[in-house]
């Protein structure tokens, strides 16, 4: 039976070591003459007071896809230290700059990790007990941040309608592994889009299909947040969508990060 807590006291279950991948910040160039956090401070949606101090820990799940690919979780991993930054920048939580990584089919290493960000362009293939691995997570109070990238290294895509083969994938998995659980696509007023940042329209869209983010909630508790729209990408580098939506990338990744903090 799941020990469920609360995802503060969840959050207290750190990682140490792994490898670290730095890369140069986006964040002085993006954010620190207009002094969005401010911005966003005045404007009354919102600095979550987490605790100063209390080093947290930022995971990437490692999975399979179809056709035995064990590589397409692991893209631009330069793209998640460079939001992290952007994080511990512009609010009051601490981050480990450091990239680690949790196999989905080790229950133990997933719990090292309040929140897991679970990336890929192709479908994803668990076996039965990653599943419950995945559900168990879920259940014991940790979050999942899955998002398609559309355009990955992979290339599975032929064109325009098969630009969501991992969104549609992890739609059907989620309904299946909490099936007492609703997974629906969120309103603009939902407050994941202005916990820190103000989103009005909700996940920003860079590429692929505009299905919109969609959230798996249990018992009135969002478990998990998926998006077609790969703004890992804009994460990575500025020169995927230009500056501008760049900056809406970075914000979506601070609001989803805050929210699974301080819910």
């Amino acid at each position: 039976m799941s020990k469920r807590v609360s995802r503060r006291d969840f959050a207290r279950m750190m990682a140490v070591g792994g490898a670290s991948l730095f890369s140069a910040s986006l964040i002085s160039k993006l954010f620190a003459a207009e002094n969005l956090a401010g911005d966003a401070r005045r404007a009354g949606f919102g600095d979550p007071q987490l605790e100063k101090g209390s080093l947290s820990t930022w995971g990437r799940l490692k999975f399979r896809c179809v056709n035995g690919d064990g590589t397409d979780w692991s893209v631009h991993p330069y793209g998640d230290i460079n939001l992290i930054q952007q994080i511990n920048d512009v609010t009051t939580s601490s981050i480990s700059e450091t990239w680690h990584v949790a196999d989905i089919g080790s229950l133990d290493e997933m719990a090292k990790f309040p929140l897991l960000f679970m990336h890929a362009e192709n479908t994803a293939d668990l076996t039965p007990q990653e599943v419950r691995n995945l559900r168990e997570y879920l259940l014991r109070g940790g979050f999942l941040y899955a998002e398609d990238c559309v355009m990955g290294k992979c290339h599975h895509h032929q064109g325009p309608g098969n630009w969501d083969f991992f969104f549609r994938g992890m739609l059907k998995t989620l309904r299946q592994i909490i099936p007492e659980a609703t997974c629906e696509r969120l309103p603009l007023d939902h407050p994941i889009f202005s916990t820190y940042f103000d989103l009005p329209r909700g996940q920003p869209h860079m590429q692929g299909i505009a299905h919109g983010a969609f959230g798996l909630i249990h018992n009135k508790r969002l478990l998990a947040y998926l998006s077609p729209s790969d703004a890992h990408c804009g994460w990575a580098s500025e020169s995927f969508f230009g500056p501008e939506k760049t900056k809406e990338c970075l914000k979506i990744g601070t609001n989803v990060y805050l929210y699974a903090m301080t819910h």
